[in-house]
């Protein structure tokens, strides 16, 4: 064995076991930063699916106690009804917003989900 070789052997055995990489820093933001964007994601996930159960309890139990308080006169409001119905007009006034709202909706989660704009 040469001196360079005992050299190289000594250096070898000097240096620590384990180095960090130069960009550990960046990485281990860049991994914390989206394990917060994916729980702020799940969060509104839970909060979206709430609030859409929230309100078809709350509508549900609108429908319930309006029933409850008018069973009676259901009967007369379903012959009132069936004779309007033939005036269509008044549908056909609403019938592009009626289209129009769900689509413009849709349209906004995309370009929300697209751009990653908040709410």
């Amino acid at each position: 064995m040469t001196e360079k070789d005992k050299g190289l052997k000594e250096a070898i055995r000097r240096q620590p076991a384990f180095r960090i990489p130069t960009n550990f820093t960046y990485r281990m933001m860049q991994q914390i930063n989206e394990e917060v964007y994916r729980k702020e994601k799940q969060q509104e996930k839970r909060l979206f699916i709430l609030m859409v159960t929230l309100c078809v309890l709350m509508v549900g139990g609108l429908c319930a106690w309006l029933i409850w308080l008018f069973k009676p006169d259901f009967q007369a409001i379903g012959k009132n009804l069936l004779s309007d119905f033939s005036k269509l007009q008044n549908l056909t006034f609403y019938l592009p917003m009626i289209l129009a709202l769900p689509l413009l909706a849709w349209f906004n989660h995309w370009l929300r989900k697209k751009f990653r704009l908040p709410g």
